[in-house]
């Protein structure tokens, strides 16, 4: 009921003009979001959240080139990333996948009224990298993908708002499907149901996430978009490989229904 409400009011968000506006739903969804934590970390994150909020409401005033700072502050993105890295678990899953999905959506928004960016969406896609080069653990995977992810999202959104909505759908249906394929109880890394996940996340032809960032790249400057793409496919292919090899060394049998949960996901995807 929680995530239903949640999503609810993301929805609505998205359909508000004025950033203050935009602003106050952000502050309504962290409530929805504490909802969804651990007890032991709600009172740290509300202080996080806090003093990000206080520091750019006061940069709106006084301190305009300092704006850009405080929301990426709010969001856990680079360089506040390690916030996140080392209270990883101290958050329960639900709440982490949200939080580093579609609850950047609305601080993006206000994010891609900035000029001078370019700089910004290179460090981006990098940094992701860096994170499957040493850290192969499932909450550090889904952070390096909302690094990565960003670029793509404001991409979107300086070319079309209806191809920024398109690509928000389609991040929307993964973390569905992340929600309905895990137990969050007793989350396993090494599943099937995961990897099927990553194919998707991969972006391979003739996929639709394919398509979607292919034609992004045509609108935007094309080699830094080729550079973005070819650093997602690098990400991705690095840990379908690295799954491999984990699943064949604990010599994994699937079921039945596994199989069945593979063609229902592939043909969705088709669908789209």
């Amino acid at each position: 009921m929680k995530l239903l409400i949640y999503f609810l009011i993301m929805i609505f968000s998205l359909n508000i003009y004025l950033w203050w506006w935009t602003w106050l739903m952000v502050e309504l969804l962290n409530w929805f979001l504490m909802l969804m934590m651990k007890s032991n970390y709600i009172l740290l994150f509300l202080m996080w959240q806090s003093f990000s909020s206080v520091m750019i409401m006061f940069s709106v005033f006084y301190m305009n080139n300092m704006i850009l700072l405080f929301i990426l502050l709010k969001m856990g993105m680079p360089p506040f990333h390690h916030l996140i890295i080392n209270s990883q678990f101290n958050w329960s899953f639900i709440s982490f996948i949200v939080f580093n999905t579609i609850h950047k959506y609305l601080p993006c928004l206000i994010l891609m009224n900035f000029m001078y960016m370019n700089l910004m969406f290179l460090m981006l896609i990098f940094l992701g990298i860096l994170f499957f080069l040493f850290n192969f653990s499932l909450k550090l995977f889904i952070l390096g993908m909302s690094i990565v992810d960003m670029f793509w999202m404001i991409s979107s959104w300086l070319i079309s708002m209806k191809i920024f909505t398109i690509y928000l759908l389609m991040n929307l249906f993964i973390l569905l499907m992340w929600l309905n394929s895990w137990k969050t109880s007793n989350i396993n890394f090494y599943s099937f149901n995961i990897q099927i996940i990553l194919i998707f996340l991969c972006s391979i032809p003739p996929l639709s996430s394919f398509v979607m960032k292919w034609l992004i790249v045509g609108f935007l400057n094309f080699n830094m978009g080729l550079v973005s793409l070819m650093g997602s496919w690098f990400i991705m292919i690095l840990m379908w490989m690295w799954l491999s090899l984990q699943l064949i060394n604990k010599e994994l049998i699937f079921e039945s229904k596994d199989i069945n949960m593979m063609m229902i996901m592939l043909m969705m995807l088709w669908l789209l």
